[in-house]
């Protein structure tokens, strides 16, 4: 591999840096994408939309910094609005995840098993649980592909192992919990 020093220097005197681009409907992913802090979200979608499977031009566009869990739908918010920084991962959707005029809102999600906790996740009420197991599973260290998930929303006490069961249906609300736990505690 040929080292290019000039090139190296040059993008740091730019303050050029890399995030992770991940379509939060489909899971596509662009490694090392480059971005200037004073890059708009717009612009970076306008960039990088047929590289992640994201419609550029769609009405409910939202940004999310996936190490923050800050989320907008802002595209005029800058990058460094947004707090990205190198090695960040920007989780983009679209229509295709986000349903009609419904906003996100944020509900807290605890691995039932460890503990592990991950506050503030961005929800819409018609997503499926298995979409928001399949985004935020690493984040909590649950198997996403594990057949025996259950799912409690910790307020109500209702629990489902259904994958296809929405938000709305399981009645989580702004602030609840939800619990998720696999069989890695299934004796």
């Amino acid at each position: 591999m040929t080292n290019y020093p000039i090139e190296g220097a040059l993008s740091a005197a730019e303050n050029i840096f890399k995030i992770d681009l991940l379509n939060k409907v489909t899971g596509t992913t662009y490694p090392q994408a480059a971005v200037y802090g004073t890059n708009t979200l717009g612009q970076v979608l306008q960039e990088y939309a047929v590289d992640i499977g994201v419609n550029p031009n769609d009405s409910k566009i939202l940004f999310e910094n996936k190490r923050t869990g800050v989320s907008t739908s802002d595209a005029n918010e800058a990058v460094e609005g947004l707090g990205l920084q190198e090695g960040d991962v920007l989780a983009i959707s679209d229509n295709a995840g986000v349903a009609g005029s419904e906003e996100a809102f944020e509900i807290d999600l605890l691995n039932k098993i460890t503990g592990t906790t991950y506050l503030q996740a961005a929800v819409y009420g018609a997503n499926t649980l298995r979409q928001v197991l399949q985004e935020y599973a690493i984040d909590i260290g649950v198997n996403p592909l594990n057949q025996k998930v259950s799912f409690e929303n910790k307020r109500t006490r209702v629990c489902t192992s259904d994958k296809s069961e929405t938000v709305e249906e399981l009645d989580l609300q702004k602030g609840d919990v939800l619990a998720i736990g696999d069989n890695a505690g299934a004796v």
